[in-house]
């Protein structure tokens, strides 16, 4: 029982078992000699005990110590190599994932590179004034980042019948067409990229420009509805129809989409495309501008500065005896009358201030962050810098200009924008009555001190 109470408790256990084992075997070979007719010594009788004792204790320290403990030591030995080999796959997945990092840390650093690239030449198109510079930009951007390959910017001719080369590069070797037919070109028939070239598979358009193996042809403007085959320009307004271009680009069939589109959008975002929206913002003759941006920017103002807190003038301003002018000196006088004054506003105006033509000969004056009174002085020096204008004259005359002025302000006649006009057409007409060439708040208007008696009538200005 006490082998078996033993056997459970480990290495202690065992030494236990072991040492009950010895004694149970000595009891009972002690029980045998003392029944045995041996006469001995107690020296021998000593050492025959301790003879047997050994022979006895060797096969059971081997069987419940040795033995044990060695499968043991192999069961670690097995468990270390174990540990080991997944040491060592685990460090070749590390370096492998390492890798992988490293690899996409590189395309990203990369990628961030062409972002770069691509900042600096969305600035530079922004700030292009005429196709030259256009050309370089995309020559110099395009040549950084496609070290490999050749191509060509074209822009539609005047006549819209061809496509003229406005930039190359890396095209010594076979330098590209200075014209194009327009309606040859399969990207701007389809109004998106074509991949074309002389590879199987590609289909190109037959031109000079699209003899390399892989070609790519990127249109900067897509086509819209309604637009005829054989590249003839497409239904749109004037300006649209004068800002649309072409580019032509042989490079590596690597060229992804995306970039093309980058492209569209930088071509439409550049000075020349962005001309032509301001020109339907501005005036031709005064190059102010007109009515409908004078509403939407007005009204865009007003409602930032009642949302800040902040004050926000109106100023509407009339040339005095206006159509007396027309009359006696005719309309070209007055075409050079408006055009000598908004000159003078924009000379005069702070950089902050918007001024537009309202309509005729009313002038309007947008003026955030001032208030009513800083207005009226503003919109006086105004009056007296074109009072100080001569107007020279076909016959050799030399005639003086003057203008009335109306202001309003947000807060004192409220946040509404038509509200503000109308109160500053209001002071306008009180100032008229006032006898011309002066400033007139609507604050002395809603005081009463220079409202009109009745209604005001149309007059001669």
């Amino acid at each position: 029982m006490a082998t078996k109470w033993a056997a459970g408790s480990g290495f202690a256990g065992r030494l236990a078992t072991l040492a009950g084992a010895l004694f149970a075997l000595e009891s009972l070979l002690m029980l045998l000699l003392a029944r045995l007719p041996l006469d001995l010594p107690p020296w021998g009788a000593a050492l025959l005990d301790a003879f047997l004792l050994v022979l006895l204790a060797l096969p059971l320290f081997y069987l419940l110590l040795v033995r044990p403990l060695a499968r043991q030591n192999r069961r670690l030995a097995r468990t270390e190599r174990e540990l080991r080999a997944l040491q060592a796959e685990m460090e070749a997945k590390v370096a492998a994932r390492t890798v992988e990092l490293d690899r996409a840390l590189a395309r990203q650093r990369a990628h961030a590179e062409r972002l770069a690239r691509f900042t600096d030449a969305a600035q530079l198109l922004f700030a292009s004034r005429d196709q030259a510079e256009i050309g370089r930009v995309v020559a110099g951007y395009l040549g950084g980042i496609l070290p490999a390959a050749q191509g060509a910017l074209y822009a539609h001719r005047t006549s819209r019948d061809a496509l003229e080369r406005v930039s190359s590069w890396r095209d010594e070797q076979a330098p590209f067409p200075e014209t194009l037919p327009a309606g040859r070109c399969f990207a701007l028939r389809r109004g998106q990229l074509h991949h074309g070239g002389t590879a199987p598979g590609k289909i190109g358009c037959g031109e000079a420009a699209c003899q390399a193996p892989h070609a790519l042809c990127i249109p900067l403007t897509r086509r819209r509805d309604g637009a005829r085959p054989g590249g003839d320009p497409p239904a749109g307004r004037p300006g649209e129809r004068r800002a649309r271009r072409a580019g032509q680009l042989p490079t590596a069939a690597s060229s992804s989409t995306p970039s093309g589109r980058r492209w569209q959008w930088l071509w439409r975002g550049s000075s020349c495309a962005r001309r032509c929206a301001t020109r339907r913002c501005a005036t031709p003759l005064t190059g102010l501008y007109n009515r409908r941006f004078a509403d939407e920017a007005l009204a865009l103002g007003v409602a930032a500065a009642a949302r800040r807190g902040e004050p926000y003038a109106v100023a509407l301003l009339d040339l005095d005896h206006f159509k007396a002018l027309n009359d006696t000196h005719g309309h070209r006088a007055g075409d050079q009358a408006l055009a000598a004054v908004a000159a003078e506003f924009r000379r005069t105006l702070r950089r902050s201030d918007v001024v537009c033509r309202y309509g005729g000969e009313e002038f309007l004056v947008l003026m955030p962050g001032t208030s009513l009174a800083q207005a009226v002085e503003v919109v006086d020096r105004l009056r007296a810098a074109v009072e100080r204008l001569l107007l020279d004259l076909p016959d050799g005359r030399r005639l003086q200009i003057t203008l009335s002025a109306g202001v309003a302000a947000h807060p004192e006649q409220g946040a509404d924008p038509d509200n503000l006009v109308r109160w500053a057409d209001t002071a306008l007409y009180a100032a008229k009555r006032a006898g011309r060439n002066r400033v007139v708040s609507a604050a002395l208007v809603a005081a009463e001190e220079f409202a009109p008696t009745q209604a005001p009538q149309e007059e001669s200005t």
